[in-house]
């Protein structure tokens, strides 16, 4: 197994159930990451198995980027579940899935408007761990829930990244499509300073 990933923990499971409903599910971190069809009779048998594939929960805490739309879901708009947070739901990507399934509770990402602006415009915590996407039928893909923490006192653009640097290695700036990116600690702390907020 790749570093950063406990055991896979199959006997908590019931595989009498699942063959017994004649479903695929994955046996091997390949298979769960390249969206191999599962079949969870509940939430706790879904958490269980993104556990054993999740990082394990001794290691730091990472930082994150999420993109979204600002026509379909705006920063103001977070910023109006308060507390409460939001889901973060309709990601279709398996390599964004795979980060999320990575997210621990307590880490912040970048909020992300991309479209027309291409701007970090605040923070975000991720106070709900990964779980079945409400929105997805074919029950491949997962959701976070998040909420606002704070606005960048001046947004960072995708032109003011790619202008830096120090920036030159941070996905945003090479993988613009990536709905869900890692961001490493330095890079945070640069965007964050960028940003005119506190890393």
């Amino acid at each position: 197994m790749p570093n950063g990933y406990g055991p896979i923990i199959w006997h908590s499971l019931s595989l009498g159930t699942l063959r017994s409903k004649n479903c695929g599910f994955p046996t091997t971190l390949t298979d769960w990451q390249s969206g191999r069809k599962g079949c969870w009779r509940s939430h706790a048998d879904f958490a269980k198995v993104v556990g054993a594939f999740s990082p394990r929960k001794d290691r730091p805490l990472a930082f994150w980027l999420l993109k979204t739309e600002p026509e379909t879901w705006s920063w103001d708009m977070q910023l109006k579940r308060g507390a409460r947070g939001e889901i973060w739901s309709g990601v279709r990507s398996h390599m964004a899935k795979n980060n999320l399934i990575k997210m621990k509770r307590g880490e912040r990402a970048f909020f992300y408007h991309s479209g027309r602006t291409k701007e970090i415009v605040g923070i975000v915590e991720i106070i709900r761990e990964a779980y079945p996407d409400p929105t997805d039928e074919t029950e491949k893909f997962v959701a976070v829930s998040v909420k606002a923490l704070t606005p960048l006192k001046s947004p960072v653009t995708l032109v003011d990244a790619k202008a830096n640097p120090n920036l030159g290695n941070m996905v945003l700036v090479n993988n613009t499509r990536l709905s869900v990116q890692p961001v490493t600690p330095a890079e945070w702390k640069l965007v964050c300073a960028m940003g005119g907020v506190r890393a």
